[in-house]
């Protein structure tokens, strides 16, 4: 787990503060994995699909594909990211490797729904993104830089933590959310069609 300063790592035993775990969306009366985290932590995240751990809708990144050494050249923290716009609405950003790593471009935004993502990495630049929505083909971009290191995905809730010393109410840096039918798949896009929505 991962409190308010970056790197910051703490042990928290309380199952209250900060987890994901799977549980009933009693609003939709659907199962769901419920991803919590209140404000002196920074992130609740799971990454490689194999581990877990800590590290207002605006500004709250869902998804990244993060590259592990994000000093490592060409500099690019995180080649794509989807992150909330306000409270209905999603955008998908790219990040152009180079400078600092966090030059990023939005290369779609559009309302909140069903979504899949299908990712073919290069590693000469030569890499494809595709995002779908509802069923229907949004975005197709190829010539991306999508492996320029160790990369992989993470989803979970990141940033809008409280800063030490803030004045605002800690509702406004606790989240609750709930992630439904989430596939991850290394063959086709029929492994994944359920969650997709293609």
């Amino acid at each position: 787990m991962e409190a308010r300063q970056l790197h910051d790592h703490v042990l928290v035993m309380t199952a209250n503060t900060v987890f994901i775990r799977p549980e009933n969306d009693t609003t939709l009366d659907m199962p769901a994995l419920h991803y919590k985290r209140t404000p002196q932590f920074r992130r609740a995240e799971l990454r490689r699909c194999t581990t877990a751990e800590l590290s207002r809708t605006r500004r709250l990144v869902i998804f990244q594909w993060k590259k592990q050494d994000k000093f490592a050249n060409p500099q690019q923290n995180i080649p794509f990211h989807l992150t909330f716009k306000g409270k209905d609405r999603l955008a998908l950003e790219y990040t152009t490797p180079g400078s600092n790593g966090s030059n990023r471009t939005a290369i779609w935004t559009g309302k909140m729904s069903p979504n899949g993502l299908r990712i073919d990495t290069d590693d000469n630049c030569g890499g494809s993104l595709e995002f779908w929505l509802d069923g229907k083909q949004e975005l197709k971009r190829g010539n991306l830089c999508l492996f320029t290191g160790d990369t992989h995905p993470k989803w979970g809730i990141y940033r809008g933590e409280a800063q030490p010393g803030s004045k605002q109410a800690a509702k406004a840096h606790t989240f609750n959310s709930f992630v439904y039918r989430v596939q991850v798949s290394d063959g086709n896009k029929k492994d994944v069609a359920a969650s997709a929505g293609w």
